[in-house]
């Protein structure tokens, strides 16, 4: 089988969608707020990050950063924040972007983590995952191998009509099936309830 990426991105980039965690602990600690965690079971799935350049070559983002240093050294200053040690140290803002000594590399990616873990605000947020392309995988479960550990840390669930929410795996493998015959309708009896007029296909392309 032909290798499309010459080898740039390697098995090795990839890391459990949980890694990022302790980013949102040392951020939560450091500005008082609950800030999103994606704590599910590392089983669940493996991602990692792309950086296209101006010149069009792309890397992974361990080209850019040491993944496991800056990692375990946020992990560290959530674990000192929640202590009180730093609680009411000055510096606060050193203490959390410390961590970017572990950047391999000064630039776009490096500028714009800056601005995130200064801030803690979402539109930094958001300026840096417009920089760069994630690549996830999901490691789904089917009957077969159901792991009710992996189902009790779900982070992706579907909310149904009867206001049930249900993790992502076990609607797929259990529940939809008989979701899907309790709440489903035939389409033009929808299109009545919701005072809908069937629309001609052409006039969608039309359109």
């Amino acid at each position: 089988m032909r290798r499309t990426n010459q080898g740039k991105i390697k098995y090795q980039d990839f890391y459990p969608c949980s890694t990022p965690a302790p980013l949102s602990r040392a951020l939560g600690a450091y500005t008082g707020r609950s800030i999103v965690e994606f704590g599910n079971n590392v089983h669940c799935g493996m991602a990692t990050i792309i950086r296209v350049e101006e010149d069009g070559e792309y890397y992974p983002i361990t080209h850019y950063v040491d993944v496991e240093r800056f990692f375990g050294s946020l992990e560290k200053v959530a674990k000192d924040f929640e202590g009180g040690s730093l609680a009411r140290a000055k510096g606060r803002v050193r203490a959390v972007t410390s961590a970017l000594r572990f950047f391999k590399k000064k630039g776009t990616l490096f500028n714009l983590m800056r601005r995130v873990m200064s801030s803690g605000e979402y539109h930094a947020l958001g300026d840096f995952m417009r920089s760069i392309i994630l690549v996830g995988m999901m490691h789904f479960q089917d009957p077969y191998n159901f792991d009710l550990e992996r189902v009790n840390r779900c982070v992706i669930h579907y909310g149904t009509p009867d206001g049930r929410i249900i993790p992502f795996c076990t609607y797929n493998s259990i529940h939809r099936e008989r979701v899907e015959k309790q709440f489903s309708i035939p389409i033009e009896e929808w299109r009545k309830q919701k005072g809908i007029k069937e629309v001609a296909v052409e006039q969608v392309v039309e359109g």
